[in-house]
């Protein structure tokens, strides 16, 4: 991918050595030398305690082990076992960990040592039913809120699941979401408080499963059919972007990747180099305007298009972060005009094919009325995507053609998590792009 690699490199270093940023700060690269497990600081907005970067940070995974996940394993042999064999031996190869931890997880941590190739062929029915702790019900929120409290800028936590949420015999399973919602979102505004600039990133695989499936009641039924599971990574977007570099989402062995989708915090255009952008000459695709600098523009004027200006971006790494269908989705964006926010962005998205370009996407703002005069401003503040709706089940009791790959309650996690990163109604803007109409 064009400048994916230098841009890349630039966050790492801003995330490793550079002071969290502001609108006027130049960011400053890692010093040469550095050994692999130095540990950089980052100062945060109230300039108390800094936080602790590394470049090569411990990797922790959490298998969860409650009673339904019985049916994804069976000696190393099942796609579930070959897609994290490789997800995790791509990720401790690629030199990104100091050391890779392996954990099953219930309402109790169990260590399984660091040894991956162990860890996957000794991963049995039996060998689950035998983990320690709760296996009956899956409270996901408690185990989303252990893992996040221990993930930081050292600590990279990978947390591998059905994400099947288990009310059990609880009166209002519907109450019982909500509150687990709730707890989800109240555990990542506290991680997201306590560490600046943070991510997560959640991929989707179908593989077989053959065992016992226990329902929304805990009630086990014997399937044999494809069902879904979840890799879930939280941690450094710096991090995160290593492995998606390292293991591209296109290369997973096993089975394919079915969706993915990332979150961070954090404003990539306040980073010098990582989200470069500027206005373009006008043409006939372009616009009828007066170009008077990057960010200048003046005299628009109405085409058969409407009234409109196109400007180019480096969408290399939210591309390599979000996926290119997410990032130029135009749902996840909206248009802010003197400071009041339009909430709907109205344009188009098209790649840069041109090799001298800086940039890899031009935009097109479209409007049918004139561009009134000012501060004009269009930022990426993401949804949650389409699919988790899709995939989402509200009644596992009868598994049939029609949602046989769908989770229970999988969106109050995902809507959980978004909810943190959107905390007491703030925005959670990722990349800016700032205008002004003379």
């Amino acid at each position: 991918m064009r400048r994916l690699f230098p841009l890349l490199f630039c966050l790492t270093a801003c995330i490793s050595g550079g002071q969290r940023p502001s609108t006027t700060s130049v960011v400053p690269t890692t010093s040469k030398g550095t050994s692999a497990t130095e540990t950089k600081t980052a100062s945060t907005s109230n300039q108390h305690e800094p936080l602790a970067y590394t470049e090569n940070p411990t990797v922790n995974v959490y298998l969860e082990t409650s009673g339904s996940m019985n049916g994804y394993v069976d000696n190393g042999k099942t796609q579930f076992q070959q897609v994290v064999f490789d997800f995790l031996s791509n990720i401790k190869n690629s030199g990104l960990p100091s050391e890779m931890n392996l954990n099953y997880i219930t309402d109790r941590i169990t260590p399984k040592g660091n040894d991956v190739n162990q860890f996957i062929n000794s991963l049995t029915s039996r060998g689950i039913l035998q983990a320690v702790g709760n296996k009956g019900t899956t409270d996901i929120a408690a185990l989303v809120t252990d893992i996040l409290q221990k993930t930081d800028g050292s600590n990279l936590s990978i947390f591998i699941s059905d994400c099947i949420f288990s009310p059990g015999s609880v009166s209002s399973p519907e109450a019982y979401l909500e509150n687990q919602k709730i707890a989800i979102r109240n555990a990542v505004n506290d991680y997201i408080a306590n560490n600046y600039f943070v991510a997560c990133t959640v991929y989707q695989v179908y593989s077989q499963f053959k065992g016992r499936y226990f329902d929304y009641k805990n009630r086990p039924t014997n399937i044999e059919m494809q069902r879904p599971f979840y890799i879930w990574v939280f941690g450094s977007p710096a991090h995160i972007a290593t492995i998606k570099s390292k293991v591209p989402d296109a290369n997973f062995m096993g089975a394919p990747i079915v969706n993915t989708w990332t979150i961070m915090s954090g404003d990539f255009s306040m980073f010098d180099g990582l989200n470069g952008y500027g206005l373009l000459q006008p043409s006939p695709t372009n616009g009828d305007y007066r170009w008077k600098s990057k960010k200048e523009v003046s005299n628009i004027k109405k085409t058969k298009d409407g009234f409109l200006f196109s400007f180019g971006v480096d969408l290399s790494l939210p591309v390599l972060l979000y996926g290119k269908e997410y990032v130029t989705d135009v749902r996840n964006y909206r248009h802010i005009v003197n400071k009041q926010t339009n909430e709907e962005f109205y344009g188009t998205f098209r790649e840069d094919l041109a090799k001298a370009s800086p940039y890899t996407h031009d935009i097109t703002v479209i409007s049918e009325k004139p561009i009134g005069k000012g501060d004009f401003t269009i930022v990426f503040d993401g949804l949650v995507p389409d699919w988790v709706a899709e995939c989402t089940d509200t009644d596992d009791s009868v598994l049939t053609a029609a949602n046989s790959l769908k989770t229970y309650g999988f969106s109050y996690m995902c809507e959980g998590i978004y909810a943190g990163f959107h905390a007491n109604n703030t925005s959670n803007i990722t990349a800016q792009y700032d205008f002004v109409i003379k």
